[in-house]
């Protein structure tokens, strides 16, 4: 009887171990596959990382602005390093004493009025020198991310033009743009004012 029982027990044994070790083969399949697959799931969302500049170009007649939302404490990071400057990614550089000066977003205003290339109907135009400014942002949000808004504005002769162009700084990375062009109308109390959208 207990040899009866001995060979049932190492019978059972033998089938657990079987099972385990197809267990283990099998995890040693899935495992590559799992490091792959989350690995190309990580890869998809970082491609797809929404920028922290953005930029907002507002057409209007006879002038040009641009409201630009930095990322400021890295934009600041890049214009400081060395390395970045040598290789050509940024060409400015900031001192320390240009990194505690009071006056660093208005240079910052200034740099940015002469590095951002705008054109419109393939001409190049100027930012006027009083028109650019910093502004740190009323919203608290934006205020607890560093973002801080620079506002240029250049002006312009066409009347209907067709085509703008903008080109930003390569220190400023990706930058999101939206292009706004607006309409005005006076709507009297209690009236309606129909707005053509293109």
């Amino acid at each position: 009887m207990m040899a009866l029982l001995n060979r049932e027990h190492s019978v059972v044994i033998r089938f657990n171990q079987a099972r385990m070790s197809r267990r283990f083969s099998l995890l040693k399949l899935i495992r590559p596959v799992f490091i792959l697959l989350s690995s190309l799931v990580l890869t998809v969302g970082h491609a797809h990382e929404f920028p922290q500049n953005s930029a907002q170009i507002i057409l209007r007649d006879g002038q040009v602005e641009v409201r630009l939302l930095v990322d400021i404490d890295a934009w600041q990071s890049t214009l400081s390093d060395p390395s970045a400057w040598l290789t050509g990614e940024t060409d400015l550089l900031l001192t320390q004493a240009d990194l505690s000066s009071d006056a660093l977003n208005d240079k910052l205003a200034e740099y940015l009025a002469g590095a951002i290339e705008l054109k419109l109907e393939q001409e190049a135009l100027v930012f006027m020198s009083e028109s650019y400014q910093a502004y740190e942002t009323g919203h608290e949000d934006e205020a607890e991310q560093g973002l801080v808004e620079f506002r240029l504005s250049a002006q312009h002769a066409f009347a209907h033009p067709k085509g703008l162009s903008v080109q930003f700084p390569a220190s400023l990375a990706s930058v999101l743009v939206s292009v706004v062009q607006p309409q005005y109308g006076l709507i009297k109390a209690g009236g309606e004012k129909v707005f053509a959208l293109q």
